[in-house]
């Protein structure tokens, strides 16, 4: 770990932060339709996937991963509160994160989500 005051290196990334509200909960815990909507999601965005890790839990819930070449897209959703949340990380400028997260909207039906994006990394 660097301490203050150190050179650091410039590192170009943006993290995006997603609250799905009023989501179809059938979607929700349907682990096959996320992994095809998300897969979409990423893909039309701009990102690579390279490899998809998800767990349904009992009695409901989805937690799914995507490793992205430009880092990665997570959800994490709740049927029973028609909520989801969701993250995704971008490093470089290939990935339109925001683009993404419009068709997981679409796609969950979600009646209202709230985005919010952090830069991250940068000269310091």
């Amino acid at each position: 770990m660097s301490s203050v005051g150190t050179n650091h290196r410039s590192v170009s990334g943006r993290h995006l932060v997603l609250d799905l509200f009023g989501c179809d909960p059938g979607l929700l815990d349907n682990p096959t339709s996320l992994r095809s909507l998300l897969t979409r999601a990423a893909t039309e965005a701009g990102a690579h996937v390279l490899e998809v890790s998800s767990h349904r839990f009992e009695p409901h819930g989805v937690t799914m991963v995507l490793l992205l070449a430009e880092s990665h897209l997570a959800i994490h959703t709740w049927p029973e509160e028609r909520f989801a949340a969701m993250d995704i990380f971008t490093c470089g400028d290939t990935m339109r994160p925001e683009a993404a997260a419009e068709i997981v909207a679409e796609g969950l039906r979600a009646e209202s989500y709230a985005p919010t994006t952090i830069a991250r990394g940068g000269e310091r």
